[in-house]
């Protein structure tokens, strides 16, 4: 029996609150939904694009958040369902633009909008996505993910052979089973096409569905056509471009090839293809990018721009014999301060199950409210202790004698009211905790306990302290680093020529301009940290900017 009913639930996701910004997710999920509509399909579209609130102010039940993507897609898989084996002569295809990850358990998952890094092993698994779509009952399923590391094929995507045309449509008509369709490899990133405005994996998707991947002597486009078309053109434009994305598929139950568009001559239908790519030479010269883990290579390379000797200092003073050190962090901007804390702590041992505590001091209720109990209650809250500062102190003692603590609190300013309650933190919080744990009579392997108070430079306390005190008077007292005041042309010309850096920057800026930019266009460059580094983003075709990093900078916790 045919397709009795064609349903689409599409999920495209470019911000999200803990995770660098995406570009074209959401053009690629609308296009997919026009498209989609025109083939007749019940469409479901979720999307960051909408607003979060409806019109009456209650929270837009399609806005892409965890809860409404894991609610929406049952609500939806429970039409298809209906009454008793209702759907199984349906066909349910099922599409994610999105971050993706395996960072923790090596689960493929699926970052929505408000996904928290710290809790990104509960972030929507597609073994989830998977079952609700079986427990829907549709006897032909789809599941396509544009995103990075997701990886769950078993094979490479490849074209199949072709028989007797009405045969064939007879095959297809009857196959039923469950087929994925990923844009990348485990390990891999899945790449953003500047030139087209949508990811590759995407345009590719697009370009088939419309007619493309179909064959000369047939009217419609199946699962098989379109694997083998989205497959061959990737592989050509990874060719093309000298990158490494190989999208994979896995098949299931009698597949035989299902058809999802079942007439591709129509005009409304190729209305939504999308535009041809440009000639080679054009093509490869357009912004690449990757979808999942955008900045992250780029972020690699900012880390070793100019602030050495403050990295030196912490490392010598963070080492086994010191198991507690404070850091005086100083910027300017807010988001320099982030990205110093997060350098510094990259060089700790054990940093990936590391305990971190996080606050940003003008907003936490013991700046508003006065009250420096309210540090305390905030933090027996995160370690499910009691709320006094002794039970509170114990807590932490007993974390970090099985992994470091990171306590990082940010935005300290010249003011004395802003001072006097440093000093309170330091006398009252860090002070009996440095003490309680000298005490321990064995110190856990790699672990530490480190306090970074960041701050705006030239405060009172900057004023009255040497330029840099590398040595503390007390074993509790802050360790002073020198502020980052400015990033010269001279170290950004000689970072730009470094081996870690020089083999990326020439994959965006042609060779023949990169010599004029180190030689004299950096030259007339501010000298100022953010803005220098908002001129590196664009050399490296960052849109947003320090937007697109700075989400990377911060301390999950």
């Amino acid at each position: 029996m045919a397709v009795r009913k064609r349903w689409a639930f599409l999920v495209g996701i470019n911000r999200y609150v803990d995770y660098g910004s995406l570009n074209y997710c959401v053009d690629d999920v609308l296009a997919l939904e026009g498209l989609l509509k025109a083939a007749n399909y019940t469409v479901w579209s979720l999307h960051d694009r909408l607003d979060e609130k409806d019109n009456d102010g209650n929270p837009n039940r399609l806005f892409p958040t965890e809860k409404n993507i894991r609610g929406r897609l049952a609500d939806f898989c429970d039409l298809i369902q209906g009454g008793d084996k209702q759907g199984c002569d349906d066909l349910l295809l099922v599409y994610f633009a999105c971050h993706g990850s395996r960072k923790f358990d090596g689960t493929p998952r699926l970052i929505a909008r408000d996904t928290q890094q710290s809790l990104e092993n509960e972030a929507i698994a597609v073994t989830e996505i998977e079952q609700r779509m079986k427990d829907s009952g549709a006897g032909c399923r789809m599941l396509m993910l544009d995103a990075c590391q997701i990886g769950l094929g078993t094979r490479d995507l490849e074209a199949r052979g072709t028989a007797d045309p009405d045969l064939l449509r007879k095959i297809h008509e009857m196959a039923r089973g469950y087929a994925l369709l990923a844009a990348s490899s485990d390990h891999q990133d899945a790449k953003e096409w500047g030139g087209m405005k949508h990811g590759v994996f995407s345009y590719y998707v697009l370009s088939g569905l419309s007619g493309e991947a179909g064959s000369q002597d047939r009217n419609y486009v199946t699962v098989t056509d379109l694997a083998g078309y989205v497959g061959l053109h990737m592989q050509q434009w990874a060719a093309e471009h000298q990158v490494r994305q190989v999208p994979r598929q896995r098949v299931e139950d009698n597949l035989g090839g299902f058809i999802l568009i079942p007439e591709v001559d129509q005009p409304n239908l190729r209305a939504f293809k999308p535009p041809a790519p440009l000639s080679w030479s054009e093509s490869s010269a357009q912004p690449v990018q990757n979808r999942g883990k955008t900045p992250a290579e780029i972020i690699e390379c900012l880390w070793s721009l100019d602030y050495e000797p403050q990295c030196h200092s912490f490392k010598t003073n963070t080492r086994r014999s010191r198991r507690a050190a404070a850091f005086v962090v100083q910027a300017q901007d807010s988001r320099i301060q982030h990205w110093l804390v997060k350098r510094l702590v990259n060089q700790i041992p054990n940093v990936a199950n590391a305990k971190v505590f996080p606050f940003l001091v003008p907003t936490h209720p013991m700046w508003k409210q006065r009250d420096f109990n309210e540090l305390w209650l905030d933090l027996a809250r995160k370690l499910q202790c009691p709320d006094d500062s002794t039970s509170v102190i114990d807590a932490l003692v007993a974390v970090y004698q099985t992994k470091p603590i990171i306590i990082a609190m940010y935005g300290w300013s010249g003011i004395r009211r802003s001072q006097r309650l440093q000093q309170q933190v330091l006398s009252e919080l860090w002070e009996p905790l440095v003490e309680a744990v000298g005490e321990l009579s064995v110190q856990p392997l790699r672990s530490r306990i480190i306090l970074f108070l960041a701050e705006q430079k030239d405060t009172v306390a900057d004023r009255q302290a040497t330029a840099s005190q590398s040595t503390p008077s007390t074993v509790s007292a802050p360790i002073r680093l020198d502020p980052l005041t400015a990033i010269t042309p001279e170290h950004l010309a000689e970072w730009m020529e470094s081996d870690g850096v020089y083999p990326m920057l020439s994959q965006f800026v042609p060779e023949a301009y990169l010599g004029d930019l180190i030689d004299e266009e950096i030259l007339e460059w501010s000298t100022d940290p953010v803005k220098a580094i908002e001129e590196i983003c664009y050399l490296f075709k960052l849109e947003n900017g320090i937007a697109d990093l700075e989400v990377e900078w911060r301390l999950a916790g």
